[in-house]
C-alpha cells in the first residue's frame, strides 16, 4: 500500500457536512465539503494564505472546486481567487448583483468568462440542492436590490445558510445592521 496514499485517507469526504473557517487575517475564507465531496469556497481572503489552506485540507487529487461563492467585491474577500482560479477546476460561481470597478474583480470576472464558468445571483426564492442532504439556502440579497442597497458592497454580500439535516451554519458576509434588519423583517428563516 503506498504510504501517501494512507496520508490522505483523513481528507476523504465526511459523512456529513464539514466546514472549515481559514486563518486568513482580516478577511474571510471558508470551504465547506458535503458528504460526497462537493466542495463550496466562500470568499478568497486578504492575501495568498488560502491557497497552502487548501492544499492542506483537499487531498492532493482533489482540485475541484464545486461552487465558488464571492460574497462582495472587495479586496480582503478576494486576493486569492485569482490563484484559486488558475489552479483548480471550477465549476460554477455565485457573485451579488454588484458592480466594482477594483481591478481585482475585473480581473475575476474576466477569468470566469474566459474559462466559461457558469455565474449564478443569488435567488432567496431558489435554493442550491447538492444532492447529497446539503442545500445552500440563498438569504440575501434580494434579486433586485433596492439603489440604496447598492452604495454599500457589504451590505448586499451574498449570505448563505449550508443546511445538512438538522444542521446548519449562516455565513453572512461583512452584511451590517440595515442588511440584517431587512433579512429578519423579509420572514427568511
Amino acid at each position: 500500500i503506498n504510504v501517501s496514499l494512507i496520508s490522505q485517507l483523513h481528507l476523504l469526504p465526511p459523512s456529513t457536512l464539514r466546514v472549515h473557517v481559514f486563518d486568513v487575517g482580516q478577511g474571510d475564507s471558508i470551504l465547506l465539503t458535503s458528504p460526497s465531496g462537493k466542495h463550496i469556497l466562500v470568499d478568497g481572503g486578504p492575501n495568498l494564505s488560502l491557497v497552502q489552506h487548501l492544499a492542506k485540507t483537499l487531498p492532493f487529487f482533489d482540485r475541484t472546486i464545486d461552487l465558488l461563492i464571492i460574497t462582495h467585491p472587495n479586496t480582503d474577500h478576494l486576493t486569492a481567487l485569482p490563484a484559486i482560479l488558475q489552479h483548480y477546476h471550477v465549476r460554477a460561481a455565485l457573485l451579488p448583483r454588484a458592480s466594482s470597478p477594483l481591478p481585482l474583480y475585473q480581473e475575476i470576472l474576466g477569468m470566469l468568462l474566459q474559462r466559461d464558468i457558469p455565474v449564478l445571483f443569488p435567488r432567496p426564492d431558489i435554493d442550491i440542492n447538492l444532492g447529497d442532504g446539503v442545500i445552500i439556502d440563498t438569504l440575501w440579497p434580494p434579486e433586485s436590490p433596492k439603489n440604496e442597497w447598492l452604495h454599500n458592497l457589504n451590505n448586499i454580500a451574498v449570505v448563505i445558510r449550508a443546511i445538512s439535516g438538522d444542521q446548519s451554519i449562516l455565513l453572512t458576509g461583512d452584511i451590517e445592521e440595515k442588511a440584517e434588519m431587512a433579512i429578519l423583517a423579509s420572514g427568511a428563516d
